[in-house]
């Protein structure tokens, strides 16, 4: 009886730990998507801005959000860049988590029902920091001071297509869990079953 416990706990454990492992591995994958995605957006508008063009940077974005498991995409601009420039089109304001971003200068992410629902979501907040490095020199056109962040980045990403391979790999977890119990059942059946019948059997039929 406590043999059967001791599978049926280490069949969970297995399941445990390959769970966890595949929510941190989706964890990774969504903010390398996200943080892929934030960079598409900072290349685009750059390229708007050296070609003097911001004014259709609107059309832009809005092809960025039609793409696939994209559910909001929304610039942020620093109080800097709005006073030099003005308030912008699809620009959004300002929020309290934004407002760390531009303090702290990186990356923030936020996850929405990670694991316990269907549609799993993450916010991904990306920093625009000003530099002087490189082919593009921030500070020829911004009126801000290097390292300043210029704006950020606010991306929604639908999770939901991850959530189903974890269902999947899941499954297969328990069949695998489900297996070693199996085996290590039937292992120690059968070593019962010749320690406490086989044995005493060939013991009697040898003293007959």
């Amino acid at each position: 009886r406590r043999l059967g416990w001791l599978f049926a706990a280490l069949a969970l454990m297995i399941l445990l730990i390959g769970v966890v492992t595949m929510q941190q591995m989706m964890v990774i994958i969504a903010q390398d998507k996200a943080l892929a995605i934030s960079e598409v957006v900072k290349a685009g508008l750059t390229a708007h801005m050296k070609n003097g063009i911001m004014d259709r940077r609107d059309y832009f974005l809005n092809e960025i959000k039609s793409l696939h498991n994209i559910r909001e995409l929304a610039i942020i601009r620093s109080e800097a860049v709005n006073r030099q420039f003005g308030a912008g089109g699809q620009e959004k304001e300002i929020d309290h988590i934004s407002r760390e971003v531009f303090g702290q200068k990186r990356p923030r992410y936020l996850f929405d029902n990670l694991l316990l629902s269907s549609s799993p979501t993450i916010q991904a907040y990306i920093p625009y920091i000003a530099s002087d490095e490189g082919a593009l020199n921030c500070l020829m056109c911004h009126q801000v001071t290097k390292g300043e962040v210029l704006g950020v980045v606010a991306i929604t990403l639908d999770l939901s297509d991850y959530y189903t391979i974890i269902g999947i790999g899941a499954l297969e977890l328990q069949a695998a869990a489900l297996f070693i119990v199996l085996i290590v059942g039937a292992l120690w059946l059968a070593t019962t079953l010749r320690r406490h019948v086989m044995v005493p059997l060939r013991r009697l039929q040898a003293n007959l």
